[in-house]
């Protein structure tokens, strides 16, 4: 028997994660992803938040964050989410850590494959010139 390589084995766990044979679809997910959506869309352009909303935005979050994603359609939700999170801004600075970077690489391959108009590059050091650090 051949060894299976650590590249062949993270590539095949990450297929699997991707699309599960006999997985349902991320109803779920994708309907706390429309809410969020349609909550953040009132937040950027209402100033300030109220209350109620700001609770309901924490409730939606801790829901997306802890709903695993089992569809590409689901991992496209939380990408959206962090995206939003971040203005649109997905580079890593280059004194981040391996997994931060990596998260951000992951979030910014699915922005670009499905939604990149969200994408705005630069975004955080324009908001934050002066004492800007990106993480």
């Amino acid at each position: 028997m051949l060894p299976i390589s650590r590249r062949e084995r993270v590539g095949g766990i990450a297929s699997l994660a991707a699309t599960p044979a006999g997985a349902k679809a991320d109803t779920e997910l994708v309907a706390l992803g429309n809410q969020f959506d349609a909550l953040t869309r009132v937040f950027d352009s209402a100033d300030p938040w109220d209350d109620v909303a700001e609770a309901q935005f924490a409730k939606l979050e801790s829901a997306i964050l802890n709903t695993q994603a089992v569809t590409m359609e689901g991992l496209r939700v939380k990408a959206r989410a962090a995206c939003w999170a971040r203005l649109g801004d997905l580079d890593p600075a280059s004194g981040s850590t391996t997994d931060a970077r990596m998260a951000l690489s992951i979030i910014r391959d699915l922005i670009r494959l499905f939604d990149p108009k969200l994408e705005q590059p630069g975004a955080l050091q324009k908001l934050f010139p002066d004492d800007f650090e990106q993480v």
